[in-house]
């Protein structure tokens, strides 16, 4: 959890330094920086890689009191959860692609601003785990407000790059 925290907090500014090379790192290589769609998938196929290289170790040498596992098993075992993981990777691959579109045309600091992780993690918690069922109308209603800002950000912010 930690480093997926750490990946995810560096990636907006590691992706910025690629693209604008602001510290002017790249430029004292005789470098040009990357652009738009180079950087990005240049970085989602590192996440990938990485991602493939940690689940296949800790496959091999689970941790203490986990049994050990292969490509093999994974393959051969039933559904465990595995529709959920492609829809948290489709989702996750939606939101992606939705920020470094809003980035390239509003700037990445900006996209940053309006990161819809809390939205995304209510609608999950809602339509999959049941979560405020049997909640009162005001909880409705500041959830409603909050998907009504989000919304109204990204208009205002589309509409200021015109």
């Amino acid at each position: 959890a930690a480093v997926g925290g750490l990946c995810f907090g560096f990636f907006s500014p590691a992706f910025n330094v690629a693209v604008n090379d602001e510290l002017g790192w790249i430029q004292r290589t005789g470098g040009k920086p990357l652009g738009l769609f180079a950087a990005n998938l240049c970085f989602c196929l590192c996440f990938t890689a990485s991602g493939w290289a940690a689940n296949l170790a800790l496959m091999a040498c689970p941790p203490p009191g986990a049994a050990s596992s292969s490509l093999q098993d994974y393959l051969r075992s039933g559904r465990n959860g595995r529709l959920f993981a492609v829809l948290a990777g489709g989702m996750c691959a939606l939101g992606n692609g939705a920020q470094f579109f809003g980035g390239s045309l509003a700037g990445f600091a900006a996209a940053d601003l309006v990161q819809a992780y809390p939205l995304v993690g209510t609608v999950w918690g809602i339509g999959c785990f049941g979560e405020f069922r049997g909640a009162s109308r005001r909880v409705y209603c500041l959830l409603g407000g909050m998907y009504a800002a989000f919304i109204a950000a990204i208009c205002l912010l589309a509409i200021s790059v015109q």
